[in-house]
C-alpha cells in the first residue's frame, strides 16, 4: 500500500467489505453448493469449536472459511474489482474473520489484515501477464496476506507463505474458454481460501517456497506490480454490486431498464435488442434459455430479460425460481449480443 497508516476512509471500506460479504452470503446460505461444501468441510476440517455464519455447524478455521466463501461467492453477488478484473472479497474476508476469530485478533488487526489481503490480491490480479478471469488464482495470495498478518508471522516467512501460495494455489485457464459455465466452481475462489490458510500455516512451521515465484515474468508483469503497489489502497478500488450476475452484464441490464422506463416500453412490444459489448462479455455462455443458477448468471440475454420481465428485483439476487419462465426464454431470444472491436481494451 501507499501508506501502512489506516487512514478512517480505508478502515470505513473495510468495514464496508465485511458487511457486503456477510450480505452475500446470507443469500447464498441455502444454495446447494453451499450445502454441499458443508458437509465435505465437516469430514476434513473437523474438531473447532467455530460456526459458519448462519448455519449450525462447528469446524476449524478453514473450513469455516471455506464454507462461508462458497457462500458468499455462490451467487455471483461479491464485491469486485476492476483492475484485478475479478472479486478478492469473497475469499479474503471469510478466511480473515475466521483466522481473526480463532485467534482472538483484535478489531485494528482484522481491518489491517482484509486491507493488506485486497492490496496484495489486487495488485497480483492485476500483473498477471495472461489475465485469465478466474479471480482463485490471485486471490489465494490476499488470503495467505492476510493470514499471515493475522499469525504474526515475520517477514521472511510471510515471503515464504506467499512463495508457497504461488505454487501450491490455483491456476486456472480462463472462464469463458469452458463450453460449461454453469458449475459450482466458478472461478475457484472458495477453494483459494483453503490454498491460502494453508500457505500461511505451511510457512508458520518452517516450510518454505520458491521466493522467486513472482519474479518470474512468464506469470506476472514486474514493472505493473511495483506500479499498481504504490497507487491508492486497492480496497479503495472495490465495487459493489447491485444484480447478482457477472458485472460484465450490469450495464446492458441497467441501460435496458433506463430506456424502457423513459420510453413507458412493456417487454411484449420490444421485437429485438442488440447489445454492443466487449470480447469478455460476448463470450460469456450467453444461454436465453440457462438450465442452472450459475449459467444464468454468466448469460446477457437472460438477465436482461428478466430484469425487463420481472423487474430489477429479481436480480437482487436471481434465483433458480427464475430458470423456465417462457415469457422470460421469449424476450431473452429477441437479445442479441455483439461484439465490438473498439470496446475491447
Amino acid at each position: 500500500m501507499a501508506s501502512c497508516s489506516l487512514d478512517p476512509d480505508v478502515l470505513h471500506q473495510a468495514e464496508r467489505c465485511i458487511l457486503d460479504v456477510m450480505g452475500c452470503a446470507i443469500a447464498g446460505r441455502t444454495h446447494p453448493a453451499t450445502q454441499a461444501v458443508s458437509t465435505v468441510a465437516k469430514r476434513h476440517f473437523p474438531g473447532g469449536a467455530l460456526h459458519p455464519w448462519f448455519l449450525d455447524e462447528t469446524y476449524g478455521p478453514i473450513g469455516v472459511a471455506y464454507v462461508n466463501s462458497i457462500a458468499a461467492t455462490i451467487l455471483d453477488l461479491d464485491d469486485g474489482n476492476r483492475q484485478a478484473m475479478g472479486h478478492p472479497g469473497g475469499a479474503i474476508v471469510p478466511a480473515a474473520l475466521a483466522l481473526a476469530q480463532e485467534l482472538g485478533s483484535d478489531k485494528e488487526t482484522l481491518l489491517r489484515a482484509i486491507i493488506a489481503g485486497y492490496e496484495v490480491a489486487v495488485c497480483i490480479g492485476a500483473s498477471e501477464q495472461r489475465p485469465s478471469y478466474h479471480s482463485g488464482n490471485y486471490t489465494s495470495f490476499g488470503v495467505t496476506a492476510a493470514a499471515a498478518l493475522l499469525k504474526g508471522l515475520d517477514s521472511a516467512r510471510i515471503q515464504h507463505a506467499l512463495a508457497i501460495c504461488a505454487y501450491h494455489g490455483p491456476r486456472v485457464s480462463d472462464l469463458t474458454l469452458s463450453t460449461e459455465m454453469g458449475s459450482n466452481v466458478k472461478e475457484s475462489m472458495a477453494w483459494s481460501v483453503v490454498a491460502g490458510m494453508i500457505a500461511a500455516d505451511l510457512a508458520e512451521a518452517g516450510f518454505t517456497g520458491s521466493r522467486d515465484a513472482l519474479d518470474i515474468e512468464e506469470r506476472i508483469d514486474g514493472a505493473s506490480l511495483t506500479a499498481a503497489l504504490r497507487s491508492e489502497p486497492a480496497i479503495m478500488r472495490t465495487y459493489f454490486k447491485k444484480y447478482s450476475c457477472c458485472r460484465w452484464i450490469h450495464s446492458a441490464t441497467e441501460a435496458l431498464m433506463h430506456l424502457m422506463a423513459a420510453h413507458d416500453l412493456e417487454p411484449a412490444g420490444i421485437d429485438a435488442i442488440r447489445v454492443e459489448t466487449f470480447h469478455q462479455a460476448k463470450s460469456l455462455n450467453n444461454q436465453t434459455d440457462p438450465q442452472t443458477l450459475e449459467s444464468a448468471q454468466y448469460s446477457v440475454p437472460f438477465c436482461m430479460a428478466l430484469a425487463a420481465v420481472r423487474g430489477e428485483i429479481s436480480l437482487m439476487p436471481l434465483t433458480a425460481s427464475a430458470l423456465g419462465d417462457a415469457s422470460v426464454v421469449d424476450l431473452a431470444r429477441r437479445i442479441t449480443v455483439v461484439e465490438l472491436n473498439e470496446m475491447n481494451v
